[in-house]
Parts: structure tokens; sequence; C-alpha cells
């Protein structure tokens, strides 16, 4: 089961929630994830560890 995350954005430059859902990566995503979700699982948790390294996002995890 995956939870999903929230990411709390420090800093004022990023993309806005609404630039974010109409990434192509994002439309990607979404596409695999529903056939395949545990491949998402894994890069959703690899963007969110990234994320949180570059210390750019708060990470709160949601189950």
């Amino acid at each position: 089961m995956w939870g999903a995350i929230a990411l709390t954005p420090i800093t004022t430059n990023l993309l806005t929630l609404q630039q974010f859902i109409k990434s192509p990566w994002t439309i990607l995503l979404i596409k695999i994830w529903k056939t395949k979700p545990h491949l998402v699982d894994g890069v959703w948790s690899f963007l969110a560890e990234m994320m949180r390294k570059s210390g750019r996002f708060h990470q709160t995890a949601i189950s």
C-alpha cells in the first residue's frame, strides 16, 4: 500500500501545484500507476528522497 506524500515548498520560485499537475511527467506517472502501482511507488519514493536531501521540501508522509 502506498501513501500519499504532501510536499510543502519552502522557497517561492518552485513549480506551483497547477504546473505540477499539468506536467507531462505527472501525467505519465498517473498512467503507469493505473497499470503498475508498485513502479510508481518506487519512483515517488525516490523523488521524495531527492527533494528531502535537497532541503527544498518538507516531507510529511500520509498513510
